[in-house]
């Protein structure tokens, strides 16, 4: 299945945040090829987010992660994830890594994957959960991370997959 491309005509929340400053250019798309999958990664590179402005922009993110899963419906799955590099002191240098990884579950819905089913599971496995993750970092990390940056975040990544091996996908053409 082809890549939809933009062609020049990008998303509401997408023209909002770089209009803000956020992005450092426009979403790139890079179709995927596993051996068991395939699929598409979406790619927002982000620039100077500290804790503040990420607070701030979180509203937009969510909404621009939805809307990008929502324009591939003939694929199966949907799934986001936040990379954030950590302002780590000289104690959290020993115990933490460089960057983070916080990312969301597997769904078929991109609605769910995004904002949850609308009551509690349980369980923090939606992109909203993986927000309130990084928004907790200082006072997890606390004495770990630095008081003025404790991180920034650097790139989030919305992921559609197929859900069968492209094997499969030949033999059927």
């Amino acid at each position: 299945m082809p890549i939809h491309r933009y062609s020049g005509h990008y998303l509401e929340p997408t023209k909002n945040l770089y209009e803000l400053g956020v992005l450092k250019q426009y979403p790139t798309q890079k179709a995927i090829v596993f051996y068991r999958d395939y699929g598409i990664n979406i790619t927002y590179r982000l620039k100077g987010v500290s804790p503040e402005k990420f607070q701030r922009i979180s509203n937009l993110l969510l909404e621009a992660a939805h809307q990008e899963a929502g324009r591939y419906t003939d694929y199966k799955y949907f799934f986001a994830r936040f990379e954030v590099r950590l302002g780590r002191t000289t104690k959290g240098r020993k115990s933490l890594p460089l960057s983070q990884t916080y990312q969301a579950a597997k769904h078929p819905e991109p609605y769910i994957m995004v904002y949850g089913p609308g009551y509690d599971t349980g369980e923090e496995i939606f992109l909203i959960d993986q927000v309130e993750k990084i928004l907790d970092i200082p006072a997890r990390y606390q004495g770990r991370v630095k008081k003025q940056r404790p991180y920034m975040v650097t790139e989030m990544q919305i992921c559609v997959r197929a859900g069968i091996p492209p094997i499969e996908v030949v033999e059927k053409e």
